[in-house]
């Protein structure tokens, strides 16, 4: 049975397809405790990290005209923006609880209250515990 597009999905049909699939392949693999509890993880698409290096310079939110097919079958590179709407749309469409958080960096050696760039990062909830993905690394919110 084919899968209604949901209204967020700005990209084709074809691309939603695709998406979907992509989903399925998503996973994160945790390290655990010696109590067995997970300290942290790495977010896994299709058996690689779902991002591998950095753009050096802002460029844009270039994602929403190029979508997530091309960020996902390409190199992985991003900034957090793209990454974190990559990711955030993937744990969506897998019908996890998520949420998109942000923040500007801080500067506690300068006199103001917020210095630098927004940073942008995905809060999931697992086993009635909320944790943080920071581009793919996976901790507990509370870290």
């Amino acid at each position: 049975m084919k899968n209604e597009i949901p209204q967020w999905w700005h990209w084709s049909e074809d691309d939603w397809q695709k998406f979907q699939w992509y989903a399925n392949e998503t996973e994160i693999n945790w390290i655990y405790n010696e109590q067995g509890e997970k300290v942290r993880g790495t977010v896994i698409v299709n058996e690689e990290p779902l991002w591998k290096e950095h753009k050096h310079k802002y460029v844009g939110l270039g994602l929403y005209d190029y979508g997530p097919i091309k960020y996902l079958d390409g190199n992985r590179t991003g900034i957090c923006g793209e990454v974190k709407t990559v990711c955030y749309l993937l744990f969506k469409t897998k019908g996890e609880n998520v949420r998109i958080a942000r923040a500007r960096n801080v500067n506690y050696n300068i006199d103001s209250e917020y210095i630098g760039d927004l940073h942008a990062w995905v809060e999931i909830e697992i086993d009635d515990r909320w944790y943080a993905i920071d581009f793919d690394d996976v901790i507990p919110l509370e870290k």
